[in-house]
């Protein structure tokens, strides 16, 4: 087993109160402004093989959700190259195209 795992287990087995494992849970929380969050997408609309679909960054900001496989954890959704990505973020709005998807990865890239 894993170190994180291990103090996950000896955080989650302390008292709710214990400022240790509060200090704990604080630690191991993932940095909020990396999280995709797999709610936050939906399909617009869809057509002869072509998906348009929208995503609210919610507090994101734009130059994090559009970092390369942001958007990893969707990969095993029904998205494809050319699809369009609509986001709606903290700081903006940007649509991008869909350049790559694999089994664990998916690439947007700007549109020209």
């Amino acid at each position: 087993m894993n170190t994180r795992v291990e103090a996950l287990l000896r955080a989650e087995t302390c008292a709710p109160n214990d400022p240790s494992a509060l200090a704990l849970r604080a630690v191991q929380a993932p940095p909020a402004a990396s999280v995709f969050a797999i709610r936050n997408l939906s399909v617009l609309a869809y057509a002869n093989g072509f998906t348009l679909w929208h995503y609210k960054a919610r507090k994101h900001r734009l130059d994090t959700v559009t970092k390369d496989n942001y958007f990893a954890d969707a990969a095993d959704l029904p998205m494809a190259v050319g699809d369009l990505m609509m986001t709606s973020a903290a700081d903006g709005a940007r649509i991008m195209c869909v350049a790559l998807v694999d089994v664990e990865t998916v690439v947007l890239a700007p549109l020209a």
